[in-house]
C-alpha cells in the first residue's frame, strides 16, 4: 500500500454500507414481492416499566430488560431487519443476587444481514441508561455491562452504560461495552463511563464502525500486577488476533485512568478519525475534585499487529485527530510484534498539545513518554518509513531546553529511525544517530497560541450536538490569520479555502457553494459519471473522487477576483467550495481546472448564509456564452487547455505529444486528458476536436 493511502480507507467501506442500507431494504422488498416469500420487520419495545412476561411487541407491553432479546438466557427473538426500541429511564442488572453471572446483558448470535440491519437504539428522544451501581463487588473476574457474542449486521445506538466496579485484589478488571467475535456491526453514540477497567473492548471482531461514542471516568483502583493501580482501564481497547477492519469516527476518550486508545498488538487496519482522547492517565476520585496521578496516559497507543507479516503495510490510519493534556504522549507508536517488526503508521491532519507531564510515573521521576508524537523508537529498520502530513504538535512537555543532548526527556515530536515521510507538519523533528540527537526537517512552523482562536479545553467533555456529533467548540481551531491556515498538502481529505489546513481542524466557512459540473474529457458516457481521476493518477484512492478544482468569486462590475477556493470534484459532478469570509453581494462563479477551459455562470449569484446551489450541467445557458459541449443529456466544460492560456490549440500540443511519446503513466500530468491515468491515443481525440473547433474561454 502506498503512503497515499485512501486517508478514510476503512472508514469509507464501513461507511457505505451504513449509508446503503435504505438502498438494500428497496431491493430486497421488490425480490420478496416478487417471490411471494417478503416477511415483514418487527419492532419490538423495553421499558423500566415494563415485564419480561409480556409479549413485547407493543409500546403498551413492553419488556423490562435489555437482555430480553437475545441467548443464552432467552430464546433469540430478532430477525434481519427488526428494531428494538429501548425506552428511556435507568435500567439496573437483574443479576445482582447470583455472583457468577457473567454480564447485566448477555447478547448472543443476533444476525441481521448485509441490506437489513439488526436494529437496537434508544427510542427518539430519549436516554436510556443501565446502571450497574446496584452489583455487589464482583467475584467473577471479568464482568460487563454488555457483551455481544457471535452477532453481525446489528447497529446499537443511543445507549448509556456505567457503574461497574472491578473485582477485587487483581483478580480481573469490568469491561463496559465488549465486542466478541462479531462482524459488520456499528455502535453509534454510545456512551460508557465509570467502569473498573475499560469501556469499549474489541476482540476476534471484523468490519466493526464505532461512531460518536464516548468513554471517560474508567480505572481499576484493584490492580496489583505489573501495571499497578489505575494501569489497565483503557476508553477503548482492541485486541485482535484475527481482526480485520475497525472504524473509530468521532469517539472520545477522557479522563481514562490508562490510556484513551490501546490496540497493542492488534491485527488488521484500524483508522481513526475525528476522534479526541484528553486527561487520560488520571482519575477523578471526586466529581470536580481534580486529578489523581494514574496509569500510563497515552492518548492513542496505536500498537503494531500480531501478525508480523503486515510489517511493511500501513495498518493504522489517522485523519483529523485530537490528543491533549494526557500524561504521557498524544499519539504513540507503542511496542513491536512478537517477531520483532512494527507496523506501518500514516498520520494526517492531527494535532497535539500539551502532553506530558512533570510528574511521570507519579512520583515526580520522568518518563521518555512526554511527546505530541512519540513513533519510530522500536522495531523499525532503516528502510522503514512512517508518514505525517499536515500535523501540528505544539506545547507538549518539554523538562529542559529543546535540543537537549543526548537525552531529552519530551518533545513535540520524537523519531528514532532513519526514514520518515514528514511533509508539512509543523515540528523541527530530530532523531538518533549513533546515540546523538539531531535536528531534521527543520522546515518547521514557529506555532504560538495566537495561531489559535482558543486554547482553552474547557466544554471538550461536554454535551454532543442533537446529531450525536463532537461539541462545536473553537479550541485549538485555526485563526484565518495563521501562517498555518491553507497551509497544508492534499491528502484526500476535504478542505475550506485554497489548501488544506494544517492540524485537526478546518477553519469554519463563512460562505460556501455547492455547484454541479462535469469536465468533458474525464466522463464516462457508460456510468453517467466521471473518472476517478486523482486515483487513476496515484494521487489518492477513492472511486469517488474525480480532481481539484479552483472556484473564483467575481465582482459584476469591474470583473475582479473577490474570493478563491479549492474544492474536490466527485465523480457524479458535485462539489462543496467554502469561502473563509462572508460575501452577501452577487458575484459571477468562474470555474477553472488545469485541462479544462475557464468557465463562468452566466449571470451573477448571491451567496447567502447557507451554501448556494448552481448547477451547470443542466443546460448550455448555465455557462456565459453558452460555453460548453453536449454530451447525452447533460452540459459539459471543455477539455484541453493545458496551458491555461485560455485557448485549446497547438500551444497545447506539445506538452501531450511528449508525454504520450514516452508513455507517461501513474503521474499527476495534465496531458491525461481522459483521465484514465495514461497519456496515450486515447486523449488526443478530445484535445483534436476543439482545437480544430477554436474553442476558448468566454467571460464578461
Amino acid at each position: 500500500m502506498t503512503e497515499e493511502s485512501n486517508a478514510y480507507h476503512t472508514s469509507d467501506y464501513l461507511l457505505l454500507w451504513y449509508l446503503n442500507q435504505a438502498t438494500v431494504k428497496v431491493i430486497v422488498l421488490i425480490c420478496a414481492l416478487m417471490t411471494g416469500s417478503f416477511t415483514y420487520a418487527a419492532t419490538y419495545y423495553i421499558s423500566p416499566t415494563g415485564d419480561d412476561s409480556n409479549p413485547g411487541d407493543n409500546i403498551l407491553t413492553p419488556w423490562a430488560s435489555w437482555e430480553r432479546i437475545s441467548a443464552p438466557r432467552w430464546s433469540n427473538i430478532l430477525q434481519a431487519g427488526d428494531v428494538v426500541y429501548i425506552m428511556g429511564g435507568v435500567y439496573q442488572s437483574p443479576h445482582t443476587t447470583v455472583p457468577s453471572e457473567v454480564a447485566a446483558c448477555y447478547w448472543q448470535d443476533i444476525n441481521g444481514d448485509p441490506g437489513n440491519y439488526i436494529t437496537i437504539q434508544n427510542y427518539p428522544g430519549e436516554n436510556p441508561v443501565l446502571d450497574c451501581s446496584n452489583v455487589a463487588i464482583p467475584t467473577y473476574p471479568n464482568p460487563y455491562i454488555i457483551i455481544m457474542l457471535n452477532c453481525s449486521y446489528v447497529h446499537v445506538k443511543g445507549l448509556h452504560l456505567k457503574n461497574l466496579r472491578q473485582v477485587c485484589c487483581d483478580q480481573g478488571f469490568s469491561r463496559g461495552f465488549e465486542l466478541n467475535g462479531c462482524s459488520n456491526c456499528i455502535l453509534e453514540q454510545i456512551e460508557v463511563d465509570h467502569i473498573g477497567g475499560s469501556g469499549f473492548l474489541c476482540i476476534e471482531s471484523d468490519d466493526i464502525l464505532y461512531k460518536n461514542c464516548d468513554a471517560h471516568h474508567n480505572s481499576d483502583p484493584e490492580s496489583t500486577g505489573s501495571q499497578g493501580a489505575y494501569g489497565s482501564a483503557d476508553g477503548f481497547s482492541r485486541s485482535n488476533t484475527g481482526g480485520t477492519r475497525c472504524v473509530y469516527d468521532g469517539c472520545r476518550a477522557w479522563l481514562n485512568s490508562d490510556d484513551g486508545w490501546d490496540n497493542l498488538l492488534s491485527n488488521g487496519d484500524i483508522t481513526f478519525h475525528n476522534c479526541w482522547a484528553f486527561w487520560n492517565g488520571y482519575y477523578e476520585p471526586i466529581p470536580g475534585g481534580g486529578f489523581i496521578c494514574a496509569g500510563d496516559g497515552n492518548g492513542y497507543k496505536l500498537g503494531p499487529p500480531m501478525d508480523n507479516s503486515k510489517s511493511s503495510t500501513i495498518t493504522r490510519f489517522l485523519n483529523n485527530c485530537l490528543a491533549f493534556e494526557n500524561r504521557y504522549a498524544g499519539f504513540n507508536q507503542n511496542g513491536i510484534a512478537p517477531t520483532g517488526e512494527g507496523t506501518l503508521y500514516q498520520v494526517y491532519n492531527c494535532t497535539a498539545y500539551k502532553n506530558g507531564s512533570a510528574d511521570g510515573d507519579c512520583q515526580g521521576n520522568q518518563f521518555w513518554y512526554d511527546y505530541g508524537f512519540d513513533f519510530g523508537y522500536i522495531g523499525v529498520s532503516g528502510a522503514k518509513a512512517f508518514t505525517f502530513k499536515n500535523n501540528i504538535s505544539y506545547d507538549n512537555y518539554l523538562p529542559h531546553p529543546f535540543p537537549a543532548a543526548p537525552n531529552p526527556l519530551g518533545s513535540d515530536f520524537r523519531y528514532w529511525a532513519a526514514n520518515t515521510n514528514n511533509d508539512h507538519n509543523s515540528w523541527d523533528g530530530f532523531q538518533q544517530t549513533g546515540g546523538i540527537y539531531n535536528l531534521q526537517w527543520a522546515n518547521g512552523t514557529n506555532v504560538t497560541d495566537n495561531d489559535f482562536l482558543s486554547i482553552s479545553a474547557v466544554g471538550m467533555d461536554g454535551l454532543r450536538q442533537a446529531d450525536g456529533s463532537l461539541p462545536n467548540h473553537d479550541f485549538l481551531h485555526l485563526k484565518s490569520s495563521s501562517a498555518l491556515s491553507d497551509g497544508g498538502v492534499y491528502v484526500g481529505l476535504p478542505f475550506t479555502g485554497l489548501a488544506p489546513d494544517i492540524g485537526a481542524f478546518e477553519i469554519k466557512a463563512a460562505t460556501g457553494l455547492n455547484l454541479k459540473l462535469f469536465l468533458q474529457g474525464y466522463y464516462d458516457v457508460n456510468s453517467s459519471k466521471m473518472q476517478p481521476v486523482l486515483m487513476n493518477q496515484n494521487v489518492g484512492t477513492k472511486m469517488a473522487e474525480t480532481d481539484i478544482i479552483t472556484v473564483e468569486l467575481h465582482d459584476p462590475a469591474t470583473y475582479a477576483t473577490i474570493a478563491t477556493a479549492n474544492g474536490i470534484l466527485n465523480n457524479d459532478g458535485s462539489v462543496y467550495v467554502g469561502f473563509i469570509t462572508a460575501l452577501t453581494y452577487p458575484y459571477f462563479i468562474a470555474i477553472k481546472h488545469r485541462n479544462t477551459i475557464e468557465t463562468w455562470s452566466a449571470d451573477p449569484v448571491t451567496p447567502g448564509n447557507t451554501p448556494l446551489v448552481y448547477d451547470f450541467t443542466t443546460a448550455a445557458n448555465k455557462a456565459y456564452g453558452d460555453n460548453m459541449i453536449q454530451i447525452d443529456s447533460v452540459w459539459e466544460m471543455y477539455t484541453g487547455d493545458f496551458n491555461q492560456d485560455g485557448f485549446i490549440d497547438a500551444n497545447d500540443f506539445a506538452a501531450y505529444d511528449i508525454d504520450a511519446s514516452v508513455g507517461v503513466s501513474g503521474e499527476y500530468v495534465e496531458t491525461d486528458f481522459n483521465g484514465d491515468g495514461f497519456v496515450d491515443g486515447n486523449d488526443f481525440p478530445i484535445f483534436d476536436v476543439n482545437s480544430q473547433n477554436g474553442v476558448h474561454t468566454i467571460h464578461p
